[in-house]
C-alpha cells in the first residue's frame, strides 16, 4: 500500500474524523472559552482550523505508518 491509498483508506479517513472531533472540541473548549460563552467575539476561522489541524496531523500520520508497515512486510 502507497502512501496515497493509505491516506484515501476509509478507515484512516474514519480515524482522521473521530481524532478531529475529540481534539478539536477540547481544544476549542481551552482555547476559546470566553468566545463560547458569549464574552468575546467567536472565530469562525480559528474554530475551522482549530478541528482541521488534527485531521490532517491523524490522516497523514496514519498513511505514512501504513506505507512503512507495508515496506516492511
Amino acid at each position: 500500500m502507497t502512501f496515497m491509498d493509505g491516506l484515501l483508506d476509509p478507515r484512516t479517513i474514519r480515524r482522521g474524523l473521530c481524532i478531529c472531533l475529540a481534539v478539536g472540541t477540547i481544544l476549542t473548549l481551552v482555547n476559546q472559552w470566553d468566545n463560547l460563552t458569549g464574552q468575546h467575539m467567536l472565530y469562525p476561522w480559528q474554530t475551522l482550523f482549530t478541528y482541521v489541524v488534527p485531521f490532517i496531523v491523524s490522516t497523514f500520520s496514519s498513511a505514512s505508518a501504513q506505507a512503512s508497515l507495508d515496506q516492511v512486510r
